[in-house]
């Protein structure tokens, strides 16, 4: 239970913080306008959930729109999502908006309540009202109106436009009569378009089909993700509707129906509006190298946060891209590679706003350079291209150069590393390095619970001696509620005892020893033959011995007939001096003459309750041996081949060639902790294209296989700080993780197996001796708790983990709306970032970054699967 209660409290420290809002646009309003009500959703999460309107009976609610914002800035994923309605007033007088709410994470967030006033269509509200229109006669309704009650339309601003290039849908629903409660709509389905939600129009009055309608709508921006002809849906409103109700006056039911439904009935309208089919044209040719895929009218700037500093020492470089169009398919801006400076990766972040008809905002990336040497140096034009549709052509643009004083080197300064912070493009200077390689490759932790964990068929040995005892357990149980078979069965065993003690007696009283001898001898005949001893003659035994075993020859029949008289006669004698020994002959005649008996009747029992050899009670030495060698077998590691070269390798600044013996090594043995860090520090060291990714996958490889180890824990969170994460997430406190992570996953793992096979070797001994089970039910209950703990524990740590886990390769790696270079990108993920794998398709591969709530589709290589 204990697993159960770190994993509650890690999800607990982690739970991002959510605040609701909401405010209406005047606080008065006549009978014939509307209010405009906007709730703010934002909180540290990209998945806010939606609105839980309460009950407002005095107005009719429209949903006009929903606007949502992500940004991702310095390691940080914060979301605000505005929702638009529509009041339009049903009743004069005063009213009250009662809480609006969200829930998140069990918690529930409220607004206050907001009061509204309604006056007469002749009163005047303050505030802004809304646009003249044409009214039509009283009650909203012109008479001798032949158009319809309420319908809907749907169109597009434009039939045809360029891929990714923005096309407004405009919903419409209008209505001539009072609607009964708040129409409900469903967005048409979009194939083949990316949709961003714009703020709605205003509200007015439209005179259509001979009548004055009133009218809402909802629009939204949809960008074609590929090219030819695509399709929107029907979109679904659905309304109830005033209908009148004939009612007969003379009707004995008149009073009744008046008052119980009134002259006027709900009646339910859907209404759906036609497909509409928009032309998606590919892009021409001729795209400039710098394009990645935006269209629209953008401009492109750059700039540093200082203009002066020293070699070695960080600079910020800004590069900024704003306009008109969907900056999420914007790909990656590549810095021009320059003698001068060494650039880190590149970290982005999103910013939109959709004002009137547009989708509009920024996308900011921060690199991080640092000089290489002294002087004037320049940061050269960043060229972007991106294709204009209103000029059907591509368009070159770049930020000016930028010049910056660089001084020397102070003298004495060592190697400098910078990473990106977590305040969104600042730099943290580490003064220190990854700890050294492990000289030994013998790897850490508990070999044996690894090896446990690994083995599957052994597992079965447990459960089989434990069906063996339920069979043997339930074998017994048959024998108690078989009294007559039981006494068949020992029948030769109990005689054997009294003929044992019969003997005992033959030196001090011959008399008594003849009398046990008689009871064994009846007594055994007895048993056989199902009856009561007492009143048993040897005529009956006889003869029934004759009648029911005929396998009993009659030479046995003349035996029993002498021993028996033998007996009797001796029992009831006075003694004599021979008389001791007789009886002793008698007892070892009777013996003889029951184990003949036994044989030809047939016994299948052992003697006196004794164990057979080799019963399945327990493992024999041989068995336990057996399984200690296999769970041993694989404890214990041999010096790997060619470990110690690739540690000189490593010593030699030979770090590509150490690197190629290290994965060798891990190949030929994935289990090995040690290998898996003295390979991720050579690619640490190496410096070759996707060295840091790769280093982070080999740390956590190692972190997974050996949690304990400082040194790889330290390694890894240095590894990870430079792809600008952290181990620890935060809010988490550091032991709480760290204690939730004391054992890996095998090790949890390797204690539930032996959790396991305690519970069936206690189950199967519980079985099979009745008389240990008082002593027993505390070892019982102390390995349930065990096992169910670990298991517990191990269950925990894998469900939290989120699936397969995988590491960024690419800087700034592209993320796309689909398994296809033809989907526009949703987010750029820096070489280092971690992700968890969510499906596949041919070369492309889905992830998700769990710590912002981010998911998209990558190529496969540019992720290194970690396990």
């Amino acid at each position: 239970m204990s697993a159960l209660w770190l994993a509650a409290a890690l999800a607990w420290a982690q739970q991002p913080g959510v605040q609701i809002t909401a405010e209406v646009d005047r606080q008065a309003v006549t009978l014939d306008g509307q209010i405009v009500l906007t709730v703010s959703i934002a909180g540290s999460r990209a998945d806010l959930p939606e609105p839980e309107l309460p009950s407002i009976p005095n107005f009719q609610v429209y949903s006009s729109g929903r606007n949502q914002e992500i940004a991702f800035t310095g390691g940080q994923v914060t979301g605000t999502v505005v929702h638009t309605f529509t009041l339009q007033p049903r009743f004069v007088g005063k009213s009250v908006i009662g809480p609006i709410a969200v829930t998140v994470d069990g918690r529930r967030h409220e607004t206050a309540p907001i009061a509204v006033q309604v006056l007469r269509p002749n009163e005047t509200a303050p505030g802004p009202r809304p646009p003249s229109a044409p009214r039509g006669p009283a009650g909203g309704t012109p008479a001798g109106g032949a158009g319809p009650d309420v319908f809907v339309t749907a169109v597009v601003d434009k039939p045809k436009a360029y891929v990714n290039e923005q096309v407004t849908l405009t919903v419409r629903f209008h209505t001539a009569v009072t609607l009964l409660g708040n129409p409900s709509y469903t967005p048409p389905t979009l194939n083949g378009f990316l949709s961003e939600d714009l703020p709605p129009a205003h509200h007015d009055t439209v005179r259509a089909h001979g009548r004055v309608y009133r009218y809402s709508e909802i629009r939204t921006a949809l960008f074609p993700a590929q090219s030819g002809k695509l399709t929107i849906g029907p979109a679904l409103v659905q309304a109830q509707v005033q209908s009148g109700v004939a009612v007969d006056p003379f009707a004995p039911d008149f009073f009744q129906k008046f008052f119980s439904q009134g002259l006027l009935a709900a009646q339910t309208r859907e209404l759906r509006t036609d497909p509409i089919v928009v032309t998606a044209e590919p892009l021409p040719e001729g795209k400039p190298a710098a394009f990645s895929g935006a269209v629209g009218q953008f401009r492109i700037t750059g700039t540093v946060e200082k203009k002066s500093l020293k070699v070695g020492d960080a600079l910020n470089l800004i590069v900024t891209v704003e306009g008109t169009g969907n900056l999420k398919a914007l790909g990656t801006i590549k810095i021009p590679d320059s003698p001068s400076f060494r650039a880190y990766e590149t970290v982005s972040s999103l910013n939109l706003s959709r004002t009137g008809d547009a989708v509009k905002g920024s996308k900011v990336f921060r690199t991080v350079l640092v000089p290489r040497v002294s002087g004037t140096l320049t940061i050269p034009s960043i060229p972007f291209g991106y294709f204009d549709p209103q000029k059907r052509a591509y368009v070159n643009a770049g930020t000016a150069p930028i010049e910056v004083e660089v001084a020397p080197a102070s003298g004495g300064s060592g190697p400098t590393y910078v990473a990106p912070s977590g305040g969104g493009g600042e730099v943290t200077t580490v003064l220190e390095d990854i700890r050294y390689i492990k000289e030994s490759s013998e790897p850490p932790g508990s070999a044996l619970l690894a090896a446990v964990a690994s083995r599957s068929l052994i597992h079965l040995i447990p459960l089989a001696v434990f069906l063996a005892s339920l069979t043997i357990g339930g074998y017994r149980e048959r024998l108690l509620l078989d009294p007559l078979g039981a006494r068949f069965r020992r029948a030769a065993g109990r005689a054997e005892g009294i003929l044992q003690e019969a003997e005992s007696f033959a030196e001090s009283d011959a008399g008594k020893a003849a009398a046990k001898v008689a009871e064994a001898l009846t007594g055994f005949i007895a048993d056989k033959l199902g009856r009561s001893p007492s009143g048993l003659t040897l005529r009956e035994a006889q003869e029934a011995l004759r009648k029911r075993f005929p396998s009993v020859g009659s030479e046995r029949i003349e035996r029993l007939k002498q021993l028996w008289e033998e007996v009797e006669e001796l029992r009831f004698s006075r003694g004599s001096e021979s008389g001791a020994g007789h009886a002793v002959l008698l007892a070892h005649g009777v013996a003889e003459l029951v184990k003949e008996l036994d044989r030809d009747i047939g016994s299948f029992t052992g003697r006196n309750g004794a164990t057979l050899k080799g019963s399945p009670g327990r493992p024999g030495p041989g068995e336990t041996a057996l399984l200690l060698a296999l769970a041993l077998g694989t404890s214990a590691w041999a010096s790997a081949p060619g470990f110690q070269q690739a540690n000189e390798l490593y010593r030699q600044g030979k770090y590509s060639e150490a690197a190629d013996f290290y994965r060798g090594l891990t190949a030929a043995a994935p289990g090995n902790a040690h290998l898996h860090y003295n390979l991720a520090n050579a690619r640490f060291k190496e410096g070759a294209p996707h060295a840091l990714g790769l280093a982070i996958a080999g740390y956590l490889r190692a972190w997974e296989l050996s949690p304990r180890d400082p040194d790889v824990r330290h390694n890894l969170e240095f590894a990870l700080s430079r792809a600008g994460e952290a181990l620890v997430p935060a809010g988490t406190p550091r032991a709480l993780f760290g204690l939730f992570h004391y054992l890996s996953r095998s090790e949890l793992l390797g204690l539930q197996w032996f959790g396991y096979w305690a519970c069936l070797l206690l189950g199967s001994a519980f079985l099979l001796a009745p008389a240990l089970r008082e002593r027993l039910k505390p070892a019982v209950l102390f390995v349930l708790i065990f096992w169910a703990v670990f298991g517990g524990w191990w269950a925990a740590r894998t469900l939290t983990g989120g699936g397969p886990v995988a590491v960024v390769l690419e800087p700034n790696a592209e993320a796309r709306s689909g398994p296809g270079r033809n989907f526009p990108v949703g987010f750029n993920a820096p070489e280092g970032r971690r992700v968890v794998v969510l499906g596949e398709s041919g070369n492309w591969i889905e992830v998700g970054v769990l710590k912002e709530g981010l998911k998209g589709w990558m190529e496969a290589k540019h992720l290194e699967r970690v396990f």
